[in-house]
């Protein structure tokens, strides 16, 4: 009798665990399929955000050109162009990896970075900040 009773309590656990896998596991496919919508609307607006990025960033750049064409009417982006194919490759790359540059570069305020010397037109034009 004992040893019947034995089996099945085993036989019990043994079930009670298959039922907590079942449920487990139906409740995981459950709670996936409840995110998948929430996962298409957290895509879909990832998207609209990056729309309204680039459409900030475009609006910001051309009030900037306003900016500067409003402060004056010097065709500074042909001088640019033109001073920048006159540049020898690796122009100004030491600048770049410099610790004084790279300290003022990563500023999170408004500061000059003032070159001494000649040739500032040539490596003026590989600084893009």
């Amino acid at each position: 009798m004992t040893s019947k009773l034995k089996d099945l309590e085993s036989e019990y656990d043994r079930a009670v665990a298959l039922c907590q896998n079942t449920s487990t596991s139906q409740s995981i496919q459950h709670i996936e399929e409840s995110l998948k919508p929430l996962m298409a609307l957290l895509a879909a607006n990832e998207k609209a955000l990056k729309e309204v990025k680039a459409g900030v960033d475009r609006l910001v750049s051309e009030a900037n050109l306003e900016i500067l064409d409003w402060i004056s009417h010097v065709t500074y982006m042909d001088d640019h162009i033109t001073i920048k194919e006159k540049r020898a490759p690796n122009t100004a790359s030491w600048l770049m990896q410099h610790p004084s540059f790279e300290r003022w570069e990563n500023l999170d305020s408004s500061a000059l970075f003032w070159l001494e010397g000649t040739g500032e037109s040539l490596r003026a034009p590989h600084i893009h900040c």
